[in-house]
């Protein structure tokens, strides 16, 4: 019987067929390729009609979205959040990304100026120099025209970008960031660099251009420097109505007379027309005197080298703090290196200093008994090291002794003082509700400058003051907050010091007049012997408000 379709039944047969067969045999054949030609034909417009309807139906989803029907005040909140929490230097800026989804976004966008009032320049001079010179070659010669010439572009392309911000901020206020390393390797002139820099200081010079608040990082190369051609956006007008202004600028060494006098007018950063209320000047010494500002009127204040082994000693951020009598917080990085001995420092009184944090190295006895500061209320030191001192010869001590009883937050580093001067300095801080103690800082950054010092104290003898007691009472009655770090690991002792202090200061039997601690934060960079949380647990201490944290990356803040 003979199959569906003509021939099958010889199909995977040795059947020859016959001349005339051959013939019915090709018919066939183009009888079926043009069957199949119509099929694929078919399956084409079948799956252009589903794409087609599949994107209708896609349009008709969007159509229902939330995202279409929230009101414009609420987009424009997601806008202005989606510039807080940007990567920074993000490309494209996060309001172009935003006015590219649809018409009614890019409106939005471009109507709103304060979305356009954030400009920041970061320039990777070194990754630039690495793409135009092979690894290792010594002669730099050849490639400084190429480098240049992608110096100059990507200033061009900074210029069109900030031009574009300054024209759809509309007049709004703007804030400046801007992050620019010198290579050293690369020494073109300062023609050369001024020349390139004109098209960028022309767009940011603009007369109507107002700066609310600036942040510049400058590594400077003193004898030719392209990042300190920025400070020459910072015109007279411009700086009108600035209230913030943060300089650092990294130099090896002091910036010539002849490069400041060519860079700007009069070889000065002239900020006194902004009336700032915060200023950071972070540099060289001898580099600040070329700050001019408003000293007066500033609020907070920042002052300090870059370079540890920069020479900046109390006398000298006494004789600035002598221009700034109204400053409420001020934050001083001291030089590592041991300061010389001077004449007696003329007092000074800053009646309305409530904040102050030393930075790198304790001050001198001198500067302490100089620097008077009647409404301090929180001392930050735990990032500043020096001598294990006396009660009698320490700055922190001394100024304890004076205004301690008053204070709300206090932070130390434990190798700065002896255990009998930490144990006073404790006691003479019955108000304070936020303590930090860093302990063994002589292991950390500061090593170089401090491998020689010891420790007199133990962290568990120190801890162990803390808790409460019923012979001596407690110290620190008011205390809410323990802030701990520790560069080891800790001992078995410390940890059992610990818990003790946990328990004791959790207990519900404490007497009144002992606070609750509410927050313990306990920081290791070797992970601990023993399990804090087990052994509180074990013991019924509610842990809530207690957290731990392990490893180098755990024990970094608050080092310059």
């Amino acid at each position: 019987m003979e199959g569906p379709f003509p021939f099958s039944q010889h199909f995977d047969t040795n059947y020859i067929p016959t001349s005339e067969e051959l013939d019915e045999l090709k018919a066939l054949v183009a009888e079926g390729e043009a069957v199949i030609d119509g099929i694929d034909a078919e399956m084409v417009e079948l799956e252009r009609k589903k794409t087609t309807k599949a994107q209708y139906v896609r349009n008709l989803r969007a159509l229902g979205t939330p995202i279409r029907r929230l009101p414009d005040d609420i987009l424009l909140t997601i806008f202005f959040g989606s510039l807080d929490i940007a990567n920074p230097w993000s490309t494209p800026h996060p309001t172009v990304v935003a006015s590219q989804v649809c018409r009614r976004w890019r409106g939005l966008a471009i109507g709103t100026p304060l979305l356009w009032t954030k400009i920041e320049i970061r320039l990777p001079l070194r990754s630039i120099w690495r793409k135009v010179t092979p690894p290792a070659h010594l002669d730099v010669r050849p490639y400084i025209g190429p480098y240049l010439s992608l110096c100059r572009r990507s200033l061009q392309c900074f210029a069109q970008r900030a031009r574009m911000l300054i024209q759809r901020s509309s007049g709004c206020p703007l804030h400046l960031k801007v992050h620019v390393y010198d290579d050293p390797r690369a020494l073109p002139s300062v023609r050369a660099w001024s020349e390139m820099f004109e098209p960028l200081a022309e767009v940011m010079s603009d007369p109507t251009v107002r700066w609310k608040d600036i942040n510049f990082t400058l590594g400077v190369v003193p004898h030719s420097s392209l990042s300190l051609h920025f400070l020459r956006i910072l015109t007279a007008s411009s700086v009108l109505g600035m209230r913030n202004a943060t300089l650092r600028i990294e130099s090896s060494a002091p910036i010539s007379e002849a490069a400041w006098n060519a860079m700007l007018p009069g070889g000065k950063i002239d900020l006194s027309s902004a009336h700032l209320r915060s200023l950071s000047v972070r540099m060289v010494f001898e580099d600040m005197r070329h700050v001019q500002t408003s000293w007066d009127e500033l609020t907070d204040l920042t002052i300090g080298p870059t370079f540890t082994s920069s020479q900046f000693f109390s006398p000298d951020a006494l004789n600035i703090l002598r221009s700034t009598p109204n400053l409420i917080r001020c934050t001083i990085h001291l030089s590592s290196l041991e300061s010389p001995e001077g004449p007696p420092l003329d007092s000074l009184t800053l009646a309305q200093l409530r904040t102050l944090t030393i930075m790198r190295r304790v001050p001198t006895r001198a500067f302490a008994e100089a620097l008077r500061l009647p409404a301090l209320t929180h001392l930050w030191t735990d990032g500043a090291t020096g001598v294990v001192e006396e009660r009698e010869a320490s700055a922190l001590s001394l100024w304890i002794q004076r205004y301690g009883r008053c204070w709300k937050e206090f932070s130390v580093a434990h190798s700065s003082l002896t255990k009998p001067a930490l144990r006073a300095v404790l006691d003479d801080l019955p108000n304070i509700e936020f303590l930090k103690l860093r302990f063994n800082a002589t292991k950390g950054p500061m090593a170089p400058m401090n491998i020689d010092l010891g420790f007199v104290a133990k962290d568990a003898d120190v801890l162990a003051y803390l808790v409460p007691s019923n012979a001596r009472g407690c110290v620190c009655p008011k205390l809410r907050t323990l802030s701990l770090e520790f560069w080891t690991g800790g001992s078995v002792e410390t940890a059992n010091a610990i818990v003790d202090l946990v328990e004791k200061r959790r207990s519900v039997d404490r007497p009144s007049s002992i606070f609750w601690l509410e927050r313990l934060e306990i920081r290791f960079i070797v992970r601990p012997r023993i399990d804090i949380f087990l052994d509180l647990k074990r013991r019924g201490v509610d842990t809530n408000g207690i957290s731990t944290r392990t490893g180098p990356e755990a024990y970094t803040d608050g080092w310059p």
